[in-house]
């Protein structure tokens, strides 16, 4: 019966050689798509996963309004990271 059926796909697939290419490119693309999203989610679950107490960690975003669009980025100024270890309790 399997047999039937994969012959019956073959000769469609040779007869309808346009059709065929574009399934099997919009299949092909579409698992792709797939991958990359799950790689990214599963990048994204890893992250901080290898400092002991990484669940602790947090990033500290600066967030402002440009011309009524707004922008977000990671400050970084050294007098910060002094400031921040006298007056945050560890």
């Amino acid at each position: 019966m399997i047999r039937n059926y994969l012959k019956t796909a073959f000769r469609n697939l040779l007869r309808y050689k346009g059709f065929a290419l574009i399934n099997i490119a919009s299949l092909t693309i579409g698992m792709i798509g797939c991958f990359v999203i799950g790689l990214f989610v599963w990048d994204e679950w890893q992250y901080d996963k290898n400092i002991p107490g990484g669940e602790n960690v947090y990033r500290i975003y600066d967030q402002r309004i440009i011309m009524a669009v707004s922008h977000s980025w990671l400050p970084h100024h050294p007098h910060l990271q002094v400031s921040w270890n006298n007056n945050i309790p560890k």
